[in-house]
């Protein structure tokens, strides 16, 4: 109907000529009142909402919107600047971010798209499986860092020389010339196409801060998820074996978000040779005192800045290292266990204290009846043996244990043959043998 229809011509053409012919063509179509739209007032929202759904995918998709108003509205502008500040293309924040610094994105970006009616404020992303919760944990902090100004007027002029620039660039269309106007015509005034650039130039530090504090907050915040399937609750884990000889088994649960690691390796107390009580054990316990060039002290502090929890344990038959992790923070804590594992520096700095350690545990069991006397039995059956002597060792043994004795049982038995690898809690097995 015609009250409800414009019709934008630019370009190289005679006005008058232009009308005659719209006449012409659509001049009988029968006047009409404009339809009244009734569209329903959405409830209020008290709380951030989040819709999770899951389908045969490689990837997640994230897409996260604030309600915000329409276009009526003069925080529009605002919005427009926000929006390419922090989602705007690869020197975004998003994309800095979530894409070049922390890596737990595949793309990201924001868009305020301005609608007649309410719309939302929007930042979207693709990650990898088992990043989805985590790339909405840090699009939050970045968008809420408007929130608590951390933002300068350089970024600000940035944003809006951009906007601009894209907006006069545009209008060198004629296509695009009319379809600004006649976006502008059927959802607000024609003249605010031509007001536009003026607009965003206004746009100031404060108006930023302002539309981020009334509009984006969780209490307007919904999520929504596009995540690939998992497997069947009940289907066995997935066994595989390695090149280099490591055997993995491999068992997804999404039913909480932490990963729990165990590594089993044949470098148990049975490998210790004639003098050599309580090098296995010596050697595990020493594993965390410094790897890849980190320290001790700095390893324990980056596990403890994951919250992930490590352990060792050693045994006749093997020795046990396990790794409870958030699943957020899997990836980083699994590369950190893996060079513990693979890449000691075993310092001398900390081996005397480590031994002087092992010769005090030694004596607390020797304190203990039960323990004693335990011992007492099986040095008597296994005389000659490490089966007949603590796990801990023998102090007079582990007196005489040098660096290189540490290193030389590492190269020895700390290889992929002699290791069994369990991964079970919430990962994806497909992105974990993508790493491998």
């Amino acid at each position: 109907m015609p009250s409800n229809i414009w019709v934008v011509i630019v370009g190289d053409v005679d006005s008058t000529s232009a009308i005659e012919i719209v006449k012409k063509y659509m001049g009988e179509v029968p006047k009409a009142p404009v339809p009244v739209q009734q569209i329903p007032l959405e409830p209020p929202q008290s709380g951030m909402r989040v819709k999770v759904e899951t389908a045969e995918l490689q990837n997640s998709y994230i897409r996260m919107g604030w309600r915000v108003p329409g276009i009526d509205s003069i925080d529009k502008y605002p919005l427009y600047v926000v929006a390419r500040l922090v989602g705007g293309g690869n020197s975004s924040w998003l994309w800095k971010e979530l894409v070049d610094r922390q890596e737990i994105a595949i793309s990201a970006g924001a868009g305020f798209y301005s609608s007649q009616f309410p719309m939302l404020f929007q930042v979207g992303g693709v990650t990898t499986p088992g990043k989805a919760r985590q790339f909405t944990e840090e699009a939050r902090r970045v968008i809420y860092r408007l929130v608590d100004g951390e933002i300068s007027n350089d970024e600000i002029e940035k944003a809006k020389q951009q906007i601009i620039a894209e907006d006069i660039f545009d209008r060198e269309k004629a296509e695009n010339q009319a379809t600004n106007y006649g976006h502008f015509a059927m959802l607000a005034e024609v003249r605010d196409s031509d007001t536009f650039v003026d607009n965003i130039r206004s746009v100031n530090i404060e108006d930023i801060r302002r539309v981020a504090t009334e509009y984006l907050n969780d209490t307007t915040l919904t999520i929504a998820r596009l995540e690939p399937k998992a497997v069947a609750s009940d289907a066995p884990p997935e066994m595989i074996t390695l090149d280099n000889g490591i055997r993995l088994i491999l068992k997804e649960n999404h039913s909480s978000p932490v990963v729990s690691v165990s590594v089993k390796i044949a470098a148990g107390g049975l490998r210790e040779e004639q003098r050599e009580a309580g090098l296995a054990s010596l050697d595990a316990e020493m594993l965390i005192k410094g790897a890849n060039g980190m320290s001790g002290e700095e390893i324990v502090e980056s596990f403890a800045s994951l919250g992930t929890k490590y352990s060792s344990q050693t045994s006749k038959s093997f020795v046990t290292f396990n790794l409870q992790s958030l699943s957020e923070n899997f990836v980083k804590s699994l590369d950190l266990f893996l060079d513990v594992l693979a890449k000691p520096d075993f310092p001398s700095s900390e081996i005397d204290k480590m031994k002087q350690q092992v010769e005090d545990w030694i004596k607390t069991e020797e304190d203990d009846l039960y323990k004693y006397t335990s011992q007492e039995a099986l040095m008597a059956l296994f005389a000659d043996t490490p089966l007949g002597y603590s796990t801990n060792g023998k102090v007079e043994d582990v007196r005489r244990i040098k660096r290189q004795d540490l290193v030389n049982f590492h190269d020895r038995h700390y290889v992929g043959s002699n290791m069994v690898v369990a991964i079970v809690g919430d990962f994806y097995i497909r992105e974990l043998k993508e790493r491998l």
